[in-house]
């Protein structure tokens, strides 16, 4: 019979009456299909422990290679366990055991008794034989108390693993609720943000940090007070980060508004390391430096550290990231125009309340600045490179790119739309007839036309 047989004839047939009983029809069989004969030499009944002073005697020690392996103790059915846990834990550790259990024949409660804690950190298993599903039972009746598995030292492992396992539910589960209040009290800015951005990303409405505050403390959602007319925020109307920054004519890749941030600062330590700290030291928050060597000055747990070794708080809005760049190439004599920002051409989007969408003062297009002035001539750039890239499979190419009737671009004018429409140096002409997101779908259809990512086409915006 195998171990799910004997569990389901257990639960078919009456509760056991007593102790002596339960060890007869419930922990005798189950020893058995766990590899243990019962009646062996390998099972001691009544196992004495402690020597004949003590008088202690263990109801049933696993012993197989000259060493006991595990004890249980078995109580009558219904048994309050709770009265003899120190009896098991105490046999357990008098014997050196790794692994005990105690057991009134349904209830089994598995203990490390030679790990450290009270007695109820040391439990790593209870087991209900009357409602626990069966398949469940078989395997930690398996890995905890099978022969095989105490023998080769897998059990007392797999139990450790467990138990540490439960340990830090437990700790998570007294200390998060307590993280999380502190987190609704003084929302992160950083964690506002996100919220911020989810809901940007679905509903294209921008929450306010009012109202986002409030939706985390599952208050009533207030009303946005209008703005007041002041001056415009010079980002470019995107949800995205951007993908890089220039500064001083360089490129840095980056993926978020903190990279910034850490780059600024970077780059300015290299052109100005004798006076950095003195010059860095002034800028506060509060009491909280935003550059510090010290990662204690910068009022963050969880600090950024650059390069050269200077810790900077990130934890903030995009807005206050913006701020504090700028200040800091204030400080050491430079104007905010000296960064430009940089942005995927397909993730540009028009923000509400604005009639048309910015236009970039350039493009990168693998690696290669072109300075333009209107939305069209990112998409005439972009043909031109194309053309210098891929002369020989170029027009072919372009036969199988058109609009709804006219083709993007063509050597020949009639096949583009002769309203709108400009001829490049290669001598092809180009439909311009486009709207700024219509450019941006082309440009992303001519570069993956001819193998290329739309990553390699960034717009350049003033910073």
């Amino acid at each position: 019979m195998s171990l799910r047989d004997t569990l389901e004839k257990i639960r078919s047939h009456p509760v056991p009456d007593n102790e002596e009983m339960a060890k007869f029809q419930i922990l005798a069989p189950i020893l058995g299909d766990l590899q243990w004969d019962p009646f062996g030499q390998e099972v001691r009944w009544e196992y004495p422990v402690g020597g004949k002073k003590s008088g202690g005697k263990a109801d049933i020690a696993l012993r197989a290679k000259g060493r006991i392996w595990a004890l249980i103790e078995a109580k009558a059915p219904g048994a309050n366990l709770n009265h003899h846990v120190e009896q098991v834990l105490g046999y357990a550790f008098y014997e050196g055991v790794g692994i005990c259990a105690l057991s009134d024949g349904l209830q089994w409660w598995l203990y490390c008794p030679l790990e450290l804690g009270h007695h109820e950190e040391r439990r790593f298993a209870v087991l209900d034989l009357a409602k626990d599903p069966i398949d469940q039972i078989c395997d930690d009746l398996n890995t905890f108390l099978g022969r095989e598995s105490l023998v080769s030292g897998q059990a007392l492992k797999q139990a450790k693993q467990v138990r540490g396992a439960l340990r830090e539910a437990a700790q998570l589960e007294k200390e998060m609720p307590a993280i999380w209040k502190q987190m609704l009290d003084e929302p992160d800015d950083e964690l506002v943000e996100l919220i911020g951005q989810r809901v940007y990303d679905k509903l294209s409405l921008r929450p306010g940090r009012e109202q986002i505050v409030a939706a985390m403390r599952k208050m009533p959602i207030p009303a946005m007070k209008p703005k007041t007319t002041g001056i415009q925020d010079p980002l470019p109307p995107t949800a995205s980060n951007p993908t890089a920054i220039v500064l001083w004519g360089t490129h840095h890749p980056v993926k978020q508004h903190s990279d910034i941030l850490m780059t600024v600062v970077e780059e300015l330590y290299k052109r100005h390391t004798d006076s950095f700290d003195q010059t860095v030291k002034p800028l506060k928050y509060q009491e909280w430096q935003w550059v510090s060597s010290d990662p204690e000055r910068v009022g963050s747990k969880n600090p950024k550290q650059t390069p050269s070794g200077y810790f900077v708080n990130v934890h903030m809005t995009a807005k206050r990231h913006r701020q504090r760049w700028t200040r800091l190439l204030e400080a050491f004599g430079y104007s905010e125009s000296d960064i430009q920002l940089l942005f995927e051409a397909t993730n540009i989007k028009k923000s509400s309340g604005q009639k048309r969408t910015p236009c970039p003062v350039a493009i990168r297009l693998w690696d290669e600045h072109h300075p333009i002035k209107q939305h069209y001539e990112i998409l005439t750039t972009l043909v031109a490179v194309l053309h210098k890239r891929h002369p020989g499979s170029f027009d072919k190419v372009m036969e199988q790119l058109r609009g709804k009737k006219w083709q993007y671009a063509s050597l020949d004018p009639q096949q583009v739309y002769d309203e709108r429409r400009v001829q490049i140096p290669s001598g092809h002409y180009v439909d311009i007839n486009v709207s700024a997101k219509d450019v941006a779908v082309r440009c992303r259809r001519l570069l993956e036309a001819f193998g290329h990512s739309k990553s390699d086409l960034e717009y350049l915006y003033e910073g």
